[in-house]
């Protein structure tokens, strides 16, 4: 096969997602076939997507994913021979243009975004004309499977469940205890202050509201403790900042920190005792499921994107947007950081060997080779 892996990521750090498609790359190379890659051209300044550009051609998407767009994606794919189109976000409209205007070509849409659960007449019909024209033509791979319910695909010889896994050695597990006495320290927590990490760039998807208030909740119960909240690249500290005022006040505000989104990550986990995901919507938590395997409790909400963190003893839940039941859970967790450190290394050790990224390689390119033989 000559694989081209087109996706709509341009977000500033590669993150979990970008070293997955390298280590799917390599794996491909490994059984002796050729990798590309398509991004979109914001993507193009991205130290990740320079490093990318070293070993594999990368073809940059120029306008948004239009017609347009897909048309001359299509000219390069047959000028360089390329016979497998695996897709990943927002592009799905360019691999439905792509499979309509090119029949030999294999295409497989991974689909990691979740949906609204109210199937309205609208989709209906939408999904009945995906279904009809599109999907029938490719293969998806859905990172859950309220995704694959909610797609009306459940059942057919070409829709796949596939969990996310997790590039283990992007982490330095070792250095730990050096990075939350550094962070620590450099941002006034004392080492014994119970320190809560959420994800913010989305306000409502991710519940940045929800958080705050039960923070601010906890401090009742917990005055020492803080909350470290990553802001969005677009947002920044100021606009989160003011968004936070909305919803809390200057006293609650005052135990909070705002934080740029990090390739390194780790050092975020390792300052905190507990990662609190209060988001509306999921599709496959890629952050829980690093905060499992960096040694934090976790305290999320109940949504069906996250019930393959059930098993874990580490994990607490609450009802979406129940700001009460939350700020408990997070009590809870904080009362038990002592008693659960035997739970959390044995998490550690589970979810490494749970999501480990070699299976999760080698399934994807079963996935692309079945779909690509049906094409040739």
């Amino acid at each position: 096969m000559k694989i081209l892996i087109l996706t709509n990521y341009a977000s500033v750090y590669g993150g979990n997602f970008i070293p997955s498609m390298e280590a799917f790359a390599q794996y491909s190379i490994d059984k002796g076939n050729e990798v590309g890659f398509a991004l979109d051209i914001k993507a193009k300044e991205r130290i990740w997507c320079k490093s990318i550009q070293e070993k594999y051609p990368i073809y940059f998407v120029k306008n948004k994913g239009s017609r347009k767009d897909a048309k001359e994606l299509n000219q390069y794919i047959k000028e360089n021979g390329y016979d497998c189109v695996y897709s990943h976000f927002s592009y799905f409209y360019i691999a439905c243009i792509l499979c309509m205007i090119n029949p030999h070509l294999a295409v497989v849409c991974h689909k990691h975004t979740d949906i609204g659960s109210e199937l309205t007449l609208k989709r209906k019909i939408r999904l009945a004309i995906k279904k009809r024209f599109f999907y029938r033509n490719m293969s998806l791979i859905f990172v859950s499977e309220r995704l694959r319910k909610f797609e009306l695909m459940e059942g057919k010889a070409n829709s796949y469940w596939l969990p996310n896994a997790l590039v283990t050695t992007r982490f330095q597990k070792s250095k730990k205890e050096t990075f939350r006495q550094e962070l620590r320290s450099n941002l006034g927590i004392r080492l014994n202050d119970p320190v809560v990490l959420m994800f913010g760039w989305h306000t409502q998807v991710k519940g940045v509201d929800i958080a705050l208030k039960a923070f601010k909740d906890l401090l009742h119960q917990h005055p020492n403790a803080h909350l470290l909240l990553v802001t969005s690249s677009a947002q920044g500290e100021d606009g989160t900042r003011k968004i936070a005022r909305e919803f809390v006040d200057d006293d609650t505000l005052s135990k909070v920190i705002f934080l740029p989104p990090s390739q390194e990550v780790e050092k975020y986990h390792a300052a905190a005792d507990i990662f609190l995901s209060s988001s509306r919507s999921e599709g496959f938590s890629y952050s829980i499921l690093e905060a499992l395997y960096l040694g934090e409790l976790v305290v999320s909400s109940d949504l069906d994107g996250v019930q393959w963190a059930k098993k874990y003893r580490t994990v607490e839940f609450f009802p979406s947007e129940d700001i009460q039941l939350c700020s408990k859970m997070l009590d809870k967790s904080i009362n038990n950081i002592t008693a659960k450190q035997s739970d959390i290394i044995e998490t550690s050790m589970r979810v490494e060997n749970d999501y480990e990224i070699s299976e999760w390689v080698e399934k994807v390119y079963r996935i692309l080779s079945l779909q690509w033989q049906k094409k040739n």
